[in-house]
């Protein structure tokens, strides 16, 4: 059966404007609820902590951390790893670090009236806020998305199928490769005869 080209071209048309609209709206959207959620989450962590007792709710560490999960909520549509790069191009380190609003710096200097033990949570609260935000900028940047779906069809699927139907799987591996190097040898051996 002959398709005309036409159609084909049609049909080849269709089906990456259908998987662009799958990425670039609903996947994208899907992304950034998980984000969001992930910081809700996270949020709430923080407050249930302060809320038994172990930070005040006025207390500078906690206000810091809890306004810049506010950001992150609000402006989380906005963060990607094109942004990230475009930001850390146009400011140095220093800038950043020297600016009245770096978290670093105001976290860090509010970590100093705590307990230890109440410190190192807030931390690991910084720690898993940093976690989300790496896996949120990996998730959502198209290339790398390309990436891991090319690295899992090429590393996984090979390895389950190996676990799953053993020396059968590398036999039908090795067919067509087997036959593409017997057919390599046959032909040196017919051109290296002297």
């Amino acid at each position: 059966m002959n398709i005309p080209i036409p159609m084909y071209l049609a049909f080849i048309t269709s089906i990456f404007l259908a998987l662009w609209y799958l990425y670039a709206w609903l996947y994208k959207d899907y992304t950034v609820d998980l984000y969001r959620q992930k910081i809700f989450e996270l949020r709430d962590d923080l407050f249930d902590f302060a809320a038994d007792g172990h930070i005040g709710f006025n207390h500078p560490a906690y206000c810091v951390l809890r306004r810049t999960m506010n950001g992150h909520i609000r402006f989380s549509h906005r963060i990607n790893l094109l942004a990230l790069f475009v930001h850390s191009f146009l400011l140095d380190k220093e800038t950043i670090a020297n600016t009245p609003f770096s978290f670093e710096k105001q976290f860090t200097k509010s970590l100093s009236s705590l307990e230890e033990k109440t410190a190192k949570k807030l931390i690991t609260f910084k720690i898993n806020l940093r976690n989300i935000l790496t896996i949120h900028l990996l998730i959502r940047s198209p290339i790398l998305t390309i990436l891991v779906v090319l690295f899992f069809i090429l590393t996984v699927i090979p390895v389950v199928a190996l676990i799953v139907w053993g020396s059968k799987a590398i036999d039908f591996c090795k067919q067509p490769l087997l036959g593409k190097i017997r057919n390599i040898e046959a032909e040196a051996f017919a051109l290296g005869k002297l």
